[in-house]
């Protein structure tokens, strides 16, 4: 009935969140909000990644694979250079994560204002150039 849009605008920065959140907790307590943040991120990263496939073309989704891979790594480097250099200079954990997880209350807002709802559509519809018989650059 609907999208995954609103999945993915709301479940990647909550999953964020609450694992930010384990980290100024201990004991059963940060298992527990562990868990629920990993659950939550779990549910919202199937409705993130099947875009990658729905929103271009068979004829680029190669490249835009490669590419988002990439961005995701240096995303990822940077942020652990960043997180190492905080935590030098005494920031807590705590504040560390909850800074990070800002990025995806930012990928949160993205994909809530730009991406198309999906439901109910057929990939043709959303990739003309996937039509049979469509021209081919």
């Amino acid at each position: 009935r609907r999208g995954r849009r609103s999945l993915a605008a709301v479940g990647v920065p909550l999953g964020a969140a609450v694992l930010a959140t384990a980290f100024a907790l201990s004991g059963a307590t940060l298992w527990l909000v562990t868990f629920i943040g990993g659950a939550i991120s779990a549910i919202a990263y199937p409705a993130i990644a099947v875009y990658r496939r729905e929103l271009f073309p068979t004829g680029n989704r190669a490249r835009v694979s490669g590419l988002l891979a990439g961005v995701g790594l240096l995303g990822g480097s940077a942020g652990l250079v960043l997180a190492g250099w905080l935590l030098e200079r005494g920031w807590a954990y705590a504040e560390v994560m909850t800074m990070l997880a800002a990025g995806s209350v930012v990928a949160g807002i993205i994909v809530a204002l730009t991406y198309p709802d999906t439901s109910q559509r057929e990939l043709e519809d959303l990739n003309s150039e996937d039509r049979i018989g469509a021209p081919t650059a």
